[in-house]
């Protein structure tokens, strides 16, 4: 199954803070017209197919309900209209509720990088050190051609 890792994906095991910063918010000073969305897929002004980052969140005992509110409302208030930010969806794991997931489309790799360095001076975040139990794991994919 290694074979996998380098076509599907790059895992990063972030500790900390940073992690976050690639769920979809960003200050909302961009324009999305760079991006063009047809029936399947999200490409950006190069042709190029868009990225997804996939952050699994495990919320400390008694804390979800707080996590995820947390989460939502950076997502509304940073997200919509930041520099390649597509869009993000946010989701529960079945057999564990405390398992969050948030599911963020990007037009590139470097514009979500952008995002996170730009987020990271700004100490946004850090109200979630207090609201996980672990570090949260981040996997970037791509369709593949």
């Amino acid at each position: 199954m290694n074979y996998f890792k380098p076509l599907l994906k790059q895992r990063l095991l972030v500790g900390g803070l940073i992690a976050l910063l690639v769920m979809g918010c960003s200050p909302p000073t961009a324009n999305k017209s760079t991006v063009a969305k047809n029936e399947k897929y999200a490409v950006n002004q190069n042709n190029e197919m868009a990225i997804k980052a996939i952050i699994e969140l495990q919320a400390q005992p008694g804390k979800r309900d707080e996590l995820k509110a947390f989460i939502e409302n950076l997502v509304a208030t940073h997200g919509p209209g930041g520099p390649g930010f597509i869009r993000s969806t946010r989701y529960e794991v079945l057999d564990n509720p405390d398992r969050l997931i948030e599911i963020a489309e990007w037009e590139s790799a470097e514009a979500r990088e952008a995002h996170m360095k730009a987020a990271a001076a700004t100490g946004i975040y850090a109200p979630l050190k207090e609201l996980l139990a672990e570090p949260f794991k981040v996997t970037i994919i791509k369709q593949l051609d």
